[in-house]
């Protein structure tokens, strides 16, 4: 089994933006599977998109140590843009 992973993550303050794409090839399949997650949250109203509690169980699964920016406090992300 061979699995491929990457995402790109955006906050833009009030809103945050993820797009994560996957790609597993198994030995008994010749063809591989895609699956692309892409999710609008609206920071305090709620998201759109793939369900949240998929999206971060499958990047809990699947990268260890993984935070959303949402998780990070407001002192530590401001910090790095200084």
């Amino acid at each position: 089994t061979v699995e491929v992973l990457g995402g790109i993550e955006y906050d833009g303050g009030c809103w945050v933006a993820r797009t994560i794409f996957d790609r597993i090839s198994l030995p008994t399949s010749p063809a591989a599977n895609y699956t692309l997650f892409m999710q609008l949250e609206l920071n305090g109203l709620g998201a759109i998109g793939t369900d949240a509690n998929k999206l971060n169980s499958f990047l809990y699964r699947n990268v260890p140590g993984v935070r959303t920016v949402n998780q990070i406090p407001d002192a530590n992300r401001q910090a790095n843009f200084n």
